[in-house]
């Protein structure tokens, strides 16, 4: 298999195991975790997040309507990634991460949008926060298999997340 085929396989392989980390139900993911926007200053800084190594970076524009809810988020989101748009559903997804900072399902949807734009750096990132996220909640499982994702990408941020589960068994 050449270097652009295994690319490809990885890629739909990526997608189709990320979805099982990402909530099927937006209403019982967004419903799961409440906003904690006291810990932010809104927008940019809510945009980060601590990660390892390289972080994606969070989009600068500013948030068209912070009274938005996550639901309303979550579903505007995932229209846009379906409509192509994947600077918006980025952009979106970024806000609910600012809403919803502990949300693996966020983190994991953002991978799969930056895993569509191919940029595979920003996916990692993502992708590495959100199993963080699961460990943290103790769904090691599900953690276990976002590291079997990033190993596709980057074999290197892989193992340094295989070791930081490893130390929380």
């Amino acid at each position: 298999m050449n270097n652009h085929t295994a690319r490809y396989t990885l890629l739909a392989t990526a997608l189709m195991l990320s979805t099982v980390v990402v909530a099927i139900d937006s209403r019982a993911a967004a419903s799961r975790y409440q906003p904690d926007t006291d810990r932010f200053a809104w927008p940019s800084a809510a945009m980060g997040y601590s990660g390892h190594g390289n972080q994606a970076a969070a989009p600068t524009e500013e948030i068209s309507d912070p009274q938005l809810d996550p639901l309303t988020l979550w579903q505007a989101a995932r229209r846009a990634a379906w409509e192509s748009d994947l600077k918006r559903s980025s952009t979106l997804y970024w806000q609910l991460i600012g809403l919803q900072p502990e949300n693996p399902d966020a983190y994991g949807e953002l991978g799969n949008v930056f895993v569509q734009q191919g940029d595979w750096e920003a996916a990692v990132d993502v992708y590495y926060q959100a199993a963080e996220l699961l460990a943290d909640r103790g769904e090691m499982m599900m953690a276990w298999r976002l590291q079997r994702i990033i190993r596709g990408f980057d074999h290197h941020r892989a193992e340094a997340l295989h070791e930081h589960l490893m130390r929380r068994r």
